[in-house]
């Protein structure tokens, strides 16, 4: 649940959804190159570092690749810290989402079941369609703006589901359903 977020009396959560591990491909080539960036400075150095015209100390080119190594590090921790962050909450009662957009950006809304108008799930591209990941969007009544939670496994059947429980919401609490 997100941080101080309770539940109604007779609210239970029904599930609980995260993003796709693919979310994650970017962050973890990227952190991959630069920490084999660095390693490859070390074995440049050892296998031709001789052959510089300007000596350069070993300790500069250790430095520089435990930097570059730590950087990677970092990218992959606050990575992963942001992708557990990232979830939607699915109550017998409500939506809550939760989204940290980075590591001090950090998003709760809440929406009411009986406010769901229609839900969508999409792929988009090849991986998206190879590996069955892509966005929901969730279209609600009145001038709210639309939930969109991005980057979940399988948003088709998501999305059925979605609108099964706002249908059972409605078949519990009959007369909360909008004009």
């Amino acid at each position: 649940m997100p941080p101080g977020y309770k539940l109604d009396p007779g609210e239970v959560i029904v599930r609980r959804i995260h993003r796709s591990v693919f979310y994650l491909v970017p962050v973890l080539v990227s952190s991959a190159l630069i920490a084999l960036a660095g390693i490859g400075l070390i074995y440049a150095y050892t296998k031709f570092g001789s052959l510089s015209l300007v000596p350069i100390p070993a300790v500069v080119i250790n430095s520089l690749a435990a930097i570059l190594v730590g950087i990677a590090g970092l990218m992959l921790l606050s990575a992963l810290y942001v992708f557990n962050r990232n979830y939607l909450v699915i109550t017998n009662m409500h939506l809550i989402k939760m989204e940290q957009n980075g590591l001090f950006d950090e998003q709760t809304a809440q929406l009411d079941l009986s406010r769901v108008q229609d839900v969508t799930g999409a792929r988009h591209g090849v991986f998206g369609t190879i590996f069955n990941y892509g966005d929901i969007e969730i279209e609600t009544a009145a001038a709210q703006e639309n939930f969109v939670f991005r980057a979940t496994t399988g948003p088709q059947a998501l999305a059925d589901q979605l609108l099964q429980y706002h249908e059972d919401y409605l078949k519990a609490n009959p007369g909360r359903e909008l004009p």
